[in-house]
């Protein structure tokens, strides 16, 4: 029968909530107890479980629904439903990727460079810098760079010469190479440099005044004959110190007793009408020197009689295969060696080449040479006591006589000898720079692209001519040979 609201009442009181950790317990106490349900009590039991008040609001009663059992019957307690755990949260989105590098732009570099031959005629030569003629393109060594130092720094010396892995030893280890072979005309004993503005580092200084003197030197060992000498030069150079003044020609010869051809009878009568000052040295290797250079030792070192002739302020050596073409103002190489410079160029296939090169005289650092001399060897690996053959990867024409040795000295000045060899001697090495060699030692003939020398090719960037008129901007040409500029230049009247 319908319950009476008393009923109802009262079978509130008697079902309390039951706590959540609490309800399995009752339940299974009550099923002891309870009769087989009725098929009105389960449906009953359906009702109030589908309108049980969530345990979120414990403070609303929940609605009973109107066929509940009677009251004394057997109660089963409330199935309350636990709330769903709520979902975790999403992950956070990937952060964006960084932007990639913009993509390197491809550099077309062509065969050779470009120069309007004309408009640079029209230029005053005086204004003009040699990169203005013989114009260098752009490099990109940066490429790889990590990787490549990391393969070459753990290379011996073997390894580190073998030419595909572009490594060079410097210093005492294999580390990369700075560029390659001709890729540019200068360096600094290390990496490829631009070349230094003769034109910019001369302006401004005075030539030799006073009691100062200045001096165009050669050296002949004389032990070939004496015969490549270039009277053209002479002459040239000969009317250069007479419009200058404090300025003298001098030839460095050996002593009698070590002479093996002497100097003929016409050119000792050309010397002394260009008035040529002959110096004789006691010897033409120096003393106790430690390595054995062979053929070439003789003819080179012969060459640091230079650097003690002290009553000169500032020489400028001069190869005797080298000729002075009369062309530009070979003075702004003394000017600016005056300034406490020691000035070189390159060679097609070498870093360093003594067809001319000008310093400041010292006997410091001539006893700093000797003494250089008596302690390092040369390896054909490692150079001159350790030190390398940078930026080239191996040796080169000259690097076991005076051309390596000479790189050695002045543009290696961390060589541990080199060091010792200086506080020996109490020296003060000069700044190395090179100016180009297009201009300043120009060795035509060996400058076309592609030319081989052993097992190397020049690379095409070298002193290309294209037109007589680059001739005229060669001021010294190396081992000069039938080619169109030594017609071109030996053809000019010298002003």
């Amino acid at each position: 029968a319908p319950e009476t609201a008393a009923e109802t009442d009262s079978k509130e009181q008697a079902a309390p909530e039951t706590a959540p950790g609490t309800a399995p317990e009752v339940a299974v106490a009550a099923e002891e107890h309870v009769a087989p349900e009725t098929a009105a009590q389960t449906d009953s039991k359906a009702a109030v479980e589908e309108q049980a008040v969530p345990e979120t609001a414990p403070e609303t009663t929940p609605k009973v629904a109107a066929d509940v059992p009677a009251a004394g019957e057997n109660l089963q307690p409330f199935q309350t439903e636990q709330p769903p755990a709520p979902p975790p949260p999403p992950p956070p989105p990937p952060p964006p990727p960084p932007p990639s590098p913009p993509p390197r732009p491809k550099v077309e570099v062509p065969r050779f460079i470009v120069v309007d031959s004309e408009a640079l005629m029209r230029k005053d030569p005086a204004t003009l810098k040699d990169s203005d003629v013989w114009p260098d393109p752009p490099h990109d060594y940066s490429r790889n760079r990590t990787k490549r130092e990391q393969i070459c720094n753990a290379l011996d010396a073997k390894g580190c010469s073998d030419v595909s892995k572009r490594c060079m030893w410097h210093y005492g280890k294999c580390t990369a190479r700075q560029g390659i072979l001709g890729a540019q005309r200068c360096n600094d004993g290390y990496r490829y440099t631009q070349c230094h503005d003769v034109q910019a580092c001369a302006e401004g200084v005075p030539n030799p005044t006073g009691d100062e003197r200045w001096a165009f030197v050669f050296t002949h060992n004389l032990r070939v004959p004496f015969n490549s000498f270039s009277g053209f030069t002479l002459e040239h150079l000969y009317d250069v110190c007479q419009r200058v003044g404090n300025l003298d020609i001098v030839m460095i010869l050996p002593t009698p007793d070590l002479v093996v051809h002497p100097v003929s009878d016409a050119w000792k009568e050309k010397m002394h009408k260009y008035g040529v000052k002959v110096i004789e040295v006691p010897w033409w290797l120096p003393p106790k020197m430690k390595h054995e250079t062979g053929w070439c030792g003789p003819q080179d070192f012969i060459k640091l009689h230079a650097l003690n002739l002290t009553q000169y302020s500032t020489v400028l050596h001069i190869e005797n295969d080298v000729e002075v073409t009369g062309h530009g103002d070979i003075m702004r190489i003394l000017r600016c060696a005056s300034k406490g410079y020691y000035i070189s160029a390159t060679g097609p296939l070498a870093p360093i080449n003594t067809g001319m090169w000008a310093v400041q005289p010292s006997k410091e650092i001539f006893s700093a040479m000797l003494y250089y001399a008596k302690v390092a060897d040369y390896d054909p690996l490692t150079g001159w006591a350790d030190a390398g053959h940078a930026p080239f990867q191996h040796q080169f024409p000259g690097s076991t006589c005076g051309q390596g040795f000479f790189q050695a000295i002045f543009m290696k000045p961390e060589s541990p000898l080199v060091a010792e060899a200086v506080a020996y001697a109490g020296a003060k090495l000069p700044m190395p720079i090179q100016v180009d060699r297009c201009t300043w030692n120009h060795q035509d003939g060996f400058e076309w692209a592609g030319h081989k020398f052993g097992a190397h090719t020049i690379h095409r960037y070298s002193c290309d001519v294209k037109t007589m008129d680059y001739c005229k901007h060669i001021i010294m040409l190396h081992k000069p040979k039938p080619t169109p500029c030594k017609k071109g230049i030996m053809g000019v009247t010298v002003k």
